[in-house]
């Protein structure tokens, strides 16, 4: 309830931004028929609906339930893990494409490569490992975009969000941007005059790759680790554009986002 408010009244102070919400739907919900027989799960489903009706309508809503459920029989999500993969992220930017009114794009755009087939996550972690290995692949633009990505918390710069070192690493996930940081500022060589505000957890670092070539400028703010006063980044980084992005299961939880804005 803290969160919607905060999205709410933020979306209002600052009505000359285009402010959309995206709430990620967990394996819970979309593939459902893999639970074990009589588990007593939640409603996700119903919790979405009651959050999605909460907004206001000064705040887009991208719903992508419909469009993951066509494709709940494929590999959209990890087994050992609670991320979505790539290829949920791939389905899933079609869907934001039609709202945010940006190119949307076709597989054979893409040169997929498989960069970890012994990926063990955080499920299990928690569980202790049934030797249950997951893929992970990065979806790479067959037209190349140039962009720098900086770190602020380290000032650090790369030309490439995708962090090799952390597939030698227990969270392979990680290969995704370095794993989660306070901020990040990508600026992409192109035409485009948007640029967009990303207020996210995890869940998002395997989707950037698909925005990167729409932008001029990506902020990237995860709220858990993000201090500092975010309205400076609006006025600085030129913000046409805000996404809030989180999984239905951390937004549920989370307390940092209401507490940054």
């Amino acid at each position: 309830a803290r969160n919607l408010s905060a999205i709410n009244k933020f979306s209002k102070s600052h009505s000359d931004l285009d402010t959309t919400f995206l709430l990620v739907p967990n394996a819970v919900s979309i593939q459902e028929d893999h639970l074990p027989y009589l588990s007593d799960e939640n409603d996700q489903n119903k919790i979405m609906d009651s959050i999605y009706k909460k907004l206001e309508s000064s705040v887009s809503i991208v719903d992508v339930r419909k469009d993951l459920k066509k494709h709940s029989d494929e590999y959209i999500y990890y087994k050992s893990d609670h991320h979505w993969t790539s290829l949920a992220s791939y389905y899933s930017y079609q869907t934001l494409a039609s709202s945010f009114k940006l190119d949307k794009t076709k597989k054979s755009d893409y040169t997929i490569y498989p960069v970890s087939n012994s990926f063990e996550g955080t499920l299990a972690n928690k569980t202790g490992s049934l030797k249950i290995k997951d893929e992970i692949d990065i979806y790479v633009p067959k037209a190349e975009t140039d962009y720098v990505v900086t770190d602020e918390s380290t000032n650090k710069k790369s030309r490439t969000i995708y962090h090799s070192e952390a597939l030698e690493t227990k969270d392979n996930y990680a290969v995704f941007m370095g794993g989660n940081k306070s901020l990040f500022h990508i600026n992409i060589d192109n035409d485009s005059k948007k640029h967009l505000l990303l207020i996210k957890d995890s869940y998002a670092n395997s989707l950037i790759p698909f925005l990167i070539p729409e932008y001029e400028s990506i902020t990237v703010v995860d709220p858990r680790y993000y201090f500092d006063d975010y309205t400076r980044l609006i006025q600085d980084d030129l913000i046409t554009d805000v996404l809030f992005m989180y999984n239905s299961n951390t937004f549920v939880q989370d307390t940092s986002l209401a507490d940054m804005l």
